[in-house]
């Protein structure tokens, strides 16, 4: 048997399978890229969709899926224990309850498998299940910052199926296919820092299971010890046990059917590359201290606005505000740099963006653990592409159906948006705009020599440096619209 058959995991199994259907055409073409999941106005559509969807075909499918549930339950390790040895074998280490097996139906036709756990069984309704699981929905798949291939979701086994393989689809699956001490070690150590999570510290620290590993060529642990500092063991559903290191290294070194690296280390090599950028001159739409947050924690949120530019200058501009942003009680700043607009900071954001800032010179006086966070998007949206996200927001009417709901607010919009700004009849609003989720490493971006900016500091030292406002909120805010 191969090892794509022998990785069908025990806990929350997902699994796709290759009789894939088209992509649900009721769901409106603004609707269906992945920059979909943070537009507001699509998410009523989406959620009603993916839930009739997935009511539906699993009422059609329940004989097929019986059989698939049947046939993960035979299929055996590479110990030569069945998934179903090696669920009971789970229960008798440590708190491990299967609460469920669901089949969950992807907009992209894609079908996932969902064999659900937890330290303790819990009874949710069929609403609540589907909510839970509606992130499916959303190919993450084909995401190669936020793929499961290269990640794990608690309390949740993923394969995906293709015709009548069974591909490990994150670090459970894959763990579950070499043994039942891999995979109770996996589950184990993904309940650390839980509480009443059932956690085992000792069995945390029993790395034994790993000299069992072999890899034809070679034992995992002839090449990596798991126990080193700054090291950490999981698998990668692509390439095998991987190695994730703090300096980000990626070692191409082959052992056997696994090869050893890093995870996602395209996206980090792309967080390491050099952007150079200049600080813009601009235009303070919004800068507050907010003291209302725990433990005399202190936030500078700061919007502002700025004309022209590139990625690499709206990056460098919010990174060199944030910094500046530092000033009396204030011990973290967010700062978004958005497109030059006549609606300042007010929803919907998405087309505005051009780049957000998350610092906190001092990460334990900040919500986050991270000193930096740094996301910029790819290109500026235009007027017309802000004005029409704000007026399909505001032409919404009480229309029952949320697919012909959304579709007369975007008609009537872009009818006004042709006819205000002398556009195309064809002219569509753009898709890719807003924050492109790729994150970017602080160490790597060059800011030019600063000038031309003191107009834009002073008024930004002005607003934050000002006791104008409450006991939780000084600072300067735009009008109401």
């Amino acid at each position: 048997m191969t090892l794509l058959r022998i990785s069908f995991a025990t806990v929350l199994v997902l699994m796709a399978i290759s009789s894939l259907r088209a992509d649900d055409a009721g769901i409106p073409m603004r609707c269906r890229p992945k920059e979909a999941m943070d537009d507001p106005k699509c998410a009523d559509i989406l959620d009603a969709r993916f839930k009739e969807r997935n009511l539906r075909l699993n009422v059609q499918d329940r004989a097929a899926n019986a059989e698939l549930k049947a046939h993960i339950l035979a299929t055996r390790t590479r110990s030569g224990d069945t998934i179903a040895d090696t669920l009971s074998y789970a229960a008798k280490r440590i708190p491990f309850v299967v609460n469920g097996w669901r089949f969950v139906y992807a907009r992209s036709g894609s079908e996932y498998v969902v064999l659900e756990y937890n330290n303790k069984p819990v009874n949710r309704s069929n609403d609540d299940e589907l909510e839970a699981l509606s992130f499916f929905d959303y190919d993450l798949e084909a995401d190669p910052l936020f793929s499961l291939q290269n990640s794990f979701a608690t309390d949740f086994v993923v394969w995906k199926v293709s015709g009548t393989d069974f591909i490990p689809w994150g670090e459970y699956a894959n763990m579950l296919a070499l043994s039942p001490p891999a995979f109770v070690y996996a589950v184990n150590h993904g309940r650390k820092g839980f509480e009443d999570s059932g956690y085992d510290d000792a069995l945390h620290r029993d790395f034994s299971f790993l000299a069992k590993l072999d890899a034809d060529t070679g034992k995992l642990s002839d090449y990596v010890d798991p126990s080193s500092p700054g090291l950490e063991m999981y698998w990668n559903v692509v390439d095998g046990y991987v190695v994730k290191s703090d300096d980000g290294v990626c070692p191409p070194k082959k052992v056997g059917l696994f090869t050893i690296r890093g995870p996602n280390c395209e996206i980090r090599a792309a967080a390491a590359r050099d952007i150079s950028g200049k600080v813009l001159p601009f235009k303070v739409i919004r800068a507050i201290r907010n003291h209302g947050y725990v433990d005399k924690m202190v936030e500078a949120y700061v919007s502002i606005s700025v004309d022209g530019g590139t990625p690499g200058d709206w990056m460098a501009t919010a990174v060199y505000v944030a910094q500046h942003s530092i000033v009396r009680d204030v011990t973290f700043s967010k700062v978004d740099v958005l497109v030059a607009n006549p609606w300042a900071d007010f929803p919907p954001l998405h087309s505005k963006w051009l780049a957000e800032v998350y610092y906190a010179p001092n990460p334990s006086r900040s919500p986050w653990k991270e000193q930096w966070s740094i996301f910029s998007a790819d290109r500026a949206g235009t007027l017309a592409d802000i004005e029409f996200d704000k007026l399909s927001d505001e032409l919404i009417d009480e229309t029952p159906d949320p697919d012909l709901r959304q579709k007369k607010a975007d008609t009537a919009a872009k009818k006004i948006v042709v006819q205000k700004y002398s556009l195309p009849k064809d002219w569509q609003s753009a898709r890719d705009l807003g924050l492109n989720g790729q994150y970017h490493d602080h160490d790597h971006i060059h800011i030019s020599p600063v000038s031309g900016i003191d107009a834009s500091i002073s008024a930004l030292m002005d607003c934050l440096n000002t006791d104008k406002g409450n006991a939780l909120i000084t600072g300067c805010v735009p009008p109401r619209q």
